[in-house]
């Protein structure tokens, strides 16, 4: 039973990736502002969202050099290794008055079950519709473990892994059961490059190496009959399975592009997870998404007391058509603020003489509110903290999933 739970309890403590998709990791300063980074991108988070953008760095702030690429600190290496937790947390609230209410109106029925559950059910014509409400519903859990990047001009590499636990209560009518739709693991390697076209250009490239393991849906029913023992030897059983499967080990390409149309806006486009193999074993479509982001001249300073705005929108995963009946499921917009709150000004390095800088985000990821922000102390140390949701429904509004992260990181 000791191995059974250590087990379980290593896979509850990892987070979240969705089956059947290329693996994407979505970095906690891009998903503040909803995500919509495509464009954005010119620190460590180009290597996840947009390679072209590894091209901006050590640029950007240098206007004897660049003069069109806006109002920026230089910042010419970024690496970071992050701690993160993350608290994925249904809607117990909601799922909680709605199950009052379904006792409420229909307990008389829930008795006679016992009896005669034929005339009960033929007697009650709401039972079924009412019961669909509460049933099956997803309690994802997880935590996201330590991730790494080191990025600096025209070259970036990070290290990563997420897993997803989402177990359900199947209510039924006569047997109702437990279930676990999905356990997986994933952990990514990735590297990119980029280089510049004249003044206005950037392309990159950037390469995945892919290892995922995962486990079928698991159910026990109450028809069962499972003895404590026998209950613990099946889920010894299937745990063993997930922890000794083989694991796949894939390969995907990246490509992405950045032109700076004006000192204050630049169009991106990435196109991610191009597999040359199949992904655990399933086909990938590629995701395409191309942006637009605006950073207003007269909101930038660049002194030691820094300021950086910016606003972006987004259009994700074009390709794929799982979304499409999804009001607004593949459109990502908001805007981050970063401000450098303590300073030394004597120095002529000015930005990056900063000693405290703190940010804040908003935006809309596919229809739902984002928050982020984050202090950075002596630009070594970072707390961040992002707010999301996600569509595990048929339709936008159906069955959110709130997500709530919080990362500690330090680097240089």
């Amino acid at each position: 039973m000791k191995k059974s739970l250590l087990a379980l309890l290593i896979l509850l403590t990892i987070a979240s990736v969705h089956a059947r998709k290329g693996p994407n990791h979505q970095a906690i300063r891009a998903l503040g502002m909803g995500n919509a980074f495509v464009a954005v991108a010119e620190d460590r988070d180009a290597i996840y969202y947009n390679p072209a953008g590894l091209n901006l760095m050590g640029k950007l702030g240098n206007y004897d050099r660049d003069p069109e690429m806006g109002h920026y600190p230089d910042n010419w290496l970024d690496m970071r290794l992050s701690l993160v937790t993350s608290l994925l947390l249904p809607d117990l609230f909601g799922l909680g008055i709605d199950g009052w209410n379904f006792y409420d109106e229909h307990h008389k029925t829930l008795h006679k079950l016992k009896n005669d559950a034929l005339e009960a059910l033929v007697a009650d014509d709401d039972f079924f519709e009412d019961a669909m409400v509460i049933d099956g519903l997803l309690f994802p859990v997880g935590f996201r473990p330590i991730h790494g990047e080191i990025a600096f001009h025209n070259f970036g590499a990070a290290l990563w892994s997420e897993a997803t636990v989402r177990p359900a209560f199947e209510v039924g009518v006569i047997t109702p059961s437990a279930v676990i739709e999905e356990i997986s693991a994933t952990a990514v390697g990735q590297l990119a490059f980029a280089f510049g076209i004249g003044d206005r250009v950037s392309l990159g490239f950037g390469y995945r190496m892919v290892e995922r393991a995962s486990m079928e849906r698991f159910e026990i029913s109450v028809v069962d009959g499972l003895s404590p023992t026998q209950l613990e030897d099946r889920l010894s059983d299937e745990v063993d399975t997930l922890l000794d499967r083989s694991l796949t080990l894939d390969h995907a390409l990246d490509f992405g592009v950045m032109v700076q149309a004006s000192r204050e806006i630049r169009v991106g486009a990435a196109l991610q997870n191009v597999f040359v193999t199949d992904y655990d074993g399933e086909s990938v479509t590629p995701e395409l998404t191309v942006g637009l982001a605006w950073a207003p001249r007269k909101l930038q300073r660049n002194t030691a007391y820094a300021r950086k705005v910016n606003f972006a929108l987004d259009f994700e995963d074009a390709l794929n058509d799982d979304r499409n009946y999804k009001p607004l499921s593949h459109v990502n917009f908001g805007f981050e603020v970063e401000q450098v709150l303590v300073a030394i000004p004597s120095l002529k390095w000015g930005s990056n003489a900063r000693a405290l800088k703190g940010r804040g985000a908003m935006g809309f990821k596919g229809g739902y509110f984002t928050l982020g922000a984050g202090l950075e102390v002596l630009r070594v140390l970072n707390f961040e903290f992002v707010t999301w949701a996600e569509e595990a429904g048929y339709y936008t509004g159906q069955a959110p999933e709130r997500f709530f992260l919080f990362e500690f990181s330090f680097g240089l």
